[in-house]
């Protein structure tokens, strides 16, 4: 791609005037620049330790003198054509045509500047005007922006707001080629923590002159707090890159208990008490829960029933030893999938085996996103003046209460048994009329 402009020198004198765009501003600038270079290529030439092409015109010419006296033709040849060099301006990007006329008698000549530009970048020279007659030079100040693939983005700031750690998050943003020429782009991935979280596509691409290219963005955050990420499109032949900044917060999912505390009060050694509780996912994700005990046991707990049932058992007298903490709580679901705005109700059981007053915390961990980030406070009381009398009470009514649930058990199989001979006669009696 190129631009160009056009300027007139005009001649208001009565004579005719020649024209040359020079490199320097004067002339004596001009042959100190000339003496310059022939003392650069007399430099050269005495640095030469070979002559090959001097020894060809030995040949040639006949020339019997030294290699120093042929050094000092060559070098006064070529010194000479320096001297005549007329320094006429030179540059990569700008052009001027023509680079020297005839202007007659107050007429003009036209004059064409090109600009070219290798790169998108900045350029600048000054080519000098020398006219006959004239004593000083006219300066032309050229200067030129080259413009590569122009590209912006739809937004540079994306705002995502509030979003929940560890659940898929997508928005969109273009590019934009304002530009004349074709842009071949490329996403510069971010190496921060977050920064690796936030996905491209396409990572990379060509946008025709005036097109567009919409670029999906996928963020699942794995780290809880406030970010400002920058991401970088370069563009090929732009010395600017497009910077997209995403902002916003990761926070945990919201779930809560509906209770602040848990007191199942006085309780007995051995006893199961069980109180109700409800978590409630308050999130628009669906969350898979997993609930324990902070400072619970391993060892299975004791309950009434076993000491019941071995009455003879020294535990009576000595009272129960555990090699291992007994595990005295358990919840009913301990895991399972709360869906979105949805609750789970859970079941916690409490059979007491050791002597202490019970001040414990239910947490709650989040699969794929953290440990303990809902806790519930469960209290409880050992009574232990009149744990043996309420103790021998509590399994008496205990006992009492299996006997009757065995006795309800025993009636219905005999109900169910009656109700299958009846049938088994009614479907006799029938065939034997038949």
């Amino acid at each position: 791609m190129s631009s160009h402009r056009t300027l007139f020198i005009e001649n208001r004198s009565n004579i005719t005037a020649h024209f040359q765009w020079k490199a320097f501003p004067s002339e004596e600038e001009e042959n100190e620049e000339k003496r310059r270079q022939c003392l650069l290529q007399l430099q050269k030439e005495v640095s030469q330790e070979n002559f090959p092409e001097e020894k060809e015109t030995e040949k040639v010419k006949g020339f019997s003198g030294d290699h120093s006296a042929l050094l000092s033709s060559m070098v006064q040849e070529k010194m000479a054509k320096v001297r005549e060099d007329p320094m006429l301006f030179s540059h990569d990007v700008f052009v001027i045509e023509p680079m020297e006329g005839e202007i007659g008698p107050n007429c003009s000549a036209e004059i064409k500047v090109t600009f070219k530009p290798l790169e998108a970048l900045e350029y600048g020279s000054v080519a000098y005007c020398s006219i006959s007659g004239r004593e000083s030079r006219l300066s032309l100040q050229l200067r030129g922006e080259g413009q590569g693939p122009l590209v912006e983005l739809s937004s540079q700031t994306l705002n995502l707001g509030n979003v929940f750690v560890n659940t898929p998050h997508v928005c969109e943003v273009k590019l934009m080629n304002q530009g004349a020429l074709d842009a071949p782009f490329t996403c510069i991935p971010s190496g921060t923590k977050v920064g690796l979280c936030f996905k491209f596509a396409p990572e990379e691409g060509i946008i025709a002159a005036g097109g567009s290219q919409s670029v999906q963005i996928s963020f699942s955050a794995t780290v809880l707090g406030s970010f400002e990420e920058e991401f970088q499109f370069s563009v090929a032949g732009s010395p600017r890159p497009a910077i997209l900044t995403i902002k916003g917060s990761v926070t945990a999912p919201s779930l809560h208990f509906d209770l602040p505390e848990l007191d199942f009060g006085d309780i007995s050694f051995g006893f199961p008490y069980t109180r109700r509780c409800r978590l409630t996912n308050s999130s628009p994700v669906p969350l898979r829960f997993k609930l324990r005990m902070s400072d619970d046991g391993t060892q299975p707990a004791v309950d009434s029933v076993d000491q019941i049932r071995r009455d003879t058992d020294p535990a009576w007298r000595k009272g129960i030893h555990f090699y291992v903490e007994p595990r005295e709580f358990t919840m009913n679901p301990s895991q399972g999938t709360i869906l979105p705005q949805g609750h789970q109700d859970i079941e916690v059981t409490l059979c007491s085996n050791t002597v202490m007053e019970f001040y414990r915390r239910m947490l709650v961990d989040l699969e794929g996103i953290g440990k303990g980030v809902a806790t519930l406070i469960i209290t409880a009381r050992r009574e232990l003046k009149q744990s043996g009398k309420k103790l021998e009470e509590e399994a008496k009514a205990l006992e009492e209460e299996e006997r009757r649930k065995d006795e309800e058990r025993q009636k219905k199989e005999k109900k169910g048994v009656s109700q299958g001979h009846n049938a088994l006669v009614s479907d006799w009696t029938l065939t034997a009329k038949s």
